[in-house]
């Protein structure tokens, strides 16, 4: 199978659409086309959650509904990342 890692960079209309897309379809891909897509983190403008084994779906569609509920990310099975420190330091890699 295929692995695809993904890091997905905004959170509004089309992050949000893309999260939920990727945690509706991701069975039927990996059935279908021998892909796996591992969304590793995801990131706005003030904070970034990340996971190196992947965030499952559940999660996904966590970060999706609460960005839009509140305009937060939150999602307890990833390490929440204060991205400004990480911003000042250009080709900084989290690992």
């Amino acid at each position: 199978m295929k692995i695809v890692n993904i890091f997905i960079l905004g959170a509004g209309g089309v992050g949000r659409s893309l999260l939920t897309q990727i945690a509706q379809s991701r069975q039927t891909l990996a059935t279908r086309a021998n892909v796996r897509l591992e969304v590793a983190g995801v990131a706005d403008s003030a904070h970034a959650w990340f996971n190196p084994g992947g965030l499952d779906d559940a999660a996904l569609v966590e970060l999706a509904r609460g960005k839009e509920k509140t305009g937060r990310l939150a999602a307890p099975s990833a390490q929440l990342v204060d991205i400004k420190p990480l911003l000042a330091e250009p080709g900084k890699i989290l690992a």
